[in-house]
């Protein structure tokens, strides 16, 4: 997986999010969405980083996700969304999952029969106390405002682009939401933004692909300078035995894993 892949997913995110956004007005609603969650419990995952670094495993519901980070085959989609719910329905308190969904997934013929069953199966895991995280590359208010309304208990934002302000403004969005915030980084400059939140779980990207080795040396890099007070997560996809035990030697609390 290499630095392009990333920012393309980024910018699929984000220009569908803008598309939803303006497709009418969602200020009422953001505002009534707020109000709604300041009556949920906060769902924390950190019960479930007790242990030996545990592996959260990452769910694609949808192929072409499924060929950028794994190497698990194609599947009917239909049977993919029946094992997802199946999965979610079964989540035990502090066993922590987390879905990837295609960029723009609610404009796919399919979402309108899928949308309540979804809802219905994040709600059986919130119920649970079963953290859920939406798994992407998320860098704006609108994915934190759909990812909270969907029912998610917690989000993987990325820092992309951002300043330390837009960053900060997001994470806190998300605790509005009742959100647990991760923030993922890349790359030294993200790094420095992330070092200038108070993001209490950040999540460093070594994906397999080109650059892999460079992506190992910024985590043995960063990993020292995060603070002791957040929770230090690593997103790989298709790690072997090997990988996963070096990434546990070095420290990490949980590593979110594409299958």
């Amino acid at each position: 997986m290499n630095q392009s892949i990333i920012n393309d997913l980024c910018e699929l995110e984000q220009a569908a999010a803008q598309q939803w956004w303006h497709s009418e007005d969602r200020i009422a609603w953001r505002d009534e969405l707020l109000r709604a969650c300041e009556l949920r419990q906060f769902i924390s995952i950190r019960n479930c980083l007790n242990g030996s670094t545990p592996l959260i495993p990452v769910r694609a519901w949808d192929n072409d996700l499924i060929s950028c980070f794994s190497s698990q085959s194609p599947e009917n989609e239909d049977e993919l969304f029946f094992n997802l719910i199946s999965e979610l329905e079964n989540l035990e308190k502090d066993n922590a999952l987390a879905i990837a969904l295609r960029p723009g997934f609610w404009m796919s013929d399919s979402w309108p029969e899928h949308e309540e069953t979804l809802r219905t199966a994040l709600l059986k895991a919130r119920t649970a106390n079963a953290p859920v995280v939406r798994c992407g590359f998320l860098s704006g208010q609108a994915e934190i405002l759909m990812t909270a309304d969907l029912g998610f208990t917690a989000i993987q934002i990325h820092a992309s682009e951002l300043d330390i302000f837009e960053l900060q403004l997001l994470v806190e969005l998300a605790r509005d939401c009742k959100l647990t915030p991760i923030v993922s980084i890349e790359n030294e400059k993200q790094l420095e933004t992330v070092l200038g939140t108070d993001a209490p779980y950040i999540l460093l990207c070594c994906l397999r692909g080109s650059g892999y080795e460079a992506a190992v040396r910024f985590v043995q890099q960063a990993l020292p300078r995060l603070p002791e007070a957040c929770s230090k997560l690593l997103l790989t996809g298709q790690a072997g035995q090997a990988d996963i035990q070096l990434f546990r030697r070095l420290g990490m609390q949980g590593i979110v894993n594409f299958r």
